[in-house]
């Protein structure tokens, strides 16, 4: 009701009466001026906000991957619709979430509802993701809000189908191995070197270059989704070591990044090979590629005389 009133006569409940102490009955009939609605404005408004559904929710910060929150985010946007109902202009908007099957939380302050008919962007910051009771690495977060018109009514919309997962940890490179394990390689001959990281990993925009101490360097183009790779290193004229090892892997540009937007380890552009990690703790492969040559001929015998046939010149190669 907009002007809230009493309907006139009043009705008394069944078997009721309503006398003065002389008996006569009361005259139930509200006079004309006397109604509530002369005197006072009584708005009433007892219908709640009309169902929806929370919208897009999207991870705010550097590496932004829809449907997770990852090491970079620094925070995290909710569109709410807001219908077409003057009742909700100068209400409310209380978003809420939750990890996994917990019930529902209020998340961040309430937001006032400037105008309707329009979907309405609230940001939360970082700590009010990482404050949400159950908030860990490989939970799933769910979204939803709570929408109060301008008297105090209530509806809980639909949880927004996005969901986000929290992926916060940085893959790592695992190990620099060689199914050879023990050998010695010669030129031309070949091993192959298997790179491993903590989970799959995607290359975009750039290349890998793996340096060996030998000075030889391998181009990795492409690694899609994928937990390791495999390349062969071949020996060429003049490589050696005693061990062979991979001194450097570098990304030369672009990114290594793993489903969530999380980057590979590293130090600066060179990813990170922890020391028991590396391809020379897991093998024992010796590269020998220098050609032997002559380095000289001497010889024992006496060269200021002539020798004759059958005699003997001693030499040393």
């Amino acid at each position: 009701s907009e002007d809230l009133s009493l309907t006139s006569p009043l009705v008394l409940s069944l078997g009721a009466s309503l006398k003065d102490p002389a008996g006569n009955n009361v005259n139930l009939a509200i006079p004309v001026g006397s109604n509530l609605d002369d005197n006072y404005d009584f708005v009433v408004d007892g219908t709640g906000p009309a169902d929806f559904t929370v919208g897009t929710v999207i991870a705010t910060g550097v590496n932004v991957v829809d449907d997770y929150y990852n090491g970079t985010n620094t925070g995290v946007q909710i569109t709410v619709p807001i219908a077409d109902d003057a009742s909700l202009q100068y209400g409310e908007v209380q978003l809420q979430a939750r990890v996994g099957a917990n019930a529902f939380d209020n998340i961040g302050s309430p937001s006032r509802i400037l105008s309707v008919n329009r979907d309405k962007n609230i940001s939360l910051l970082s700590n009010d993701i990482t404050g949400i009771d159950g908030y860990a690495d490989g939970e799933l977060i769910t979204f939803t809000a709570v929408i109060t018109d301008s008297v105090g009514n209530s509806t809980t919309g639909t949880a927004s189908s996005n969901i986000l997962t929290v992926d916060i940890l940085d893959p790592t490179l695992a190990s620099i191995t060689s199914v050879l394990g023990t050998d010695n390689l010669s030129i031309g001959e070949s091993a192959v070197i298997t790179v491993a990281f903590s989970e799959p990993v995607t290359l975009a925009g750039g290349n890998l270059e793996m340096t060996f101490d030998t000075g030889q360097d391998i181009a990795i183009t492409s690694l899609s989704d994928t937990a390791d790779f495999s390349e062969t290193y071949t020996v060429l004229v003049g490589e050696t070591s005693s061990d062979l090892n991979v001194t450097s892997i570098a990304l030369t540009s672009g990114s290594l990044r793993d489903a969530a937007g999380n980057a590979v380890t590293a130090t600066g552009s060179v990813l990170d090979i922890a020391a028991d990690d590396s391809l020379s703790v897991n093998s024992a492969l010796q590269v020998d590629g220098v050609i032997p040559t002559i380095e000289s001929i001497t010889s024992s015998s006496d060269d200021s005389d002539y020798y004759a046939l059958g005699e003997t010149i001693n030499f040393v190669i």
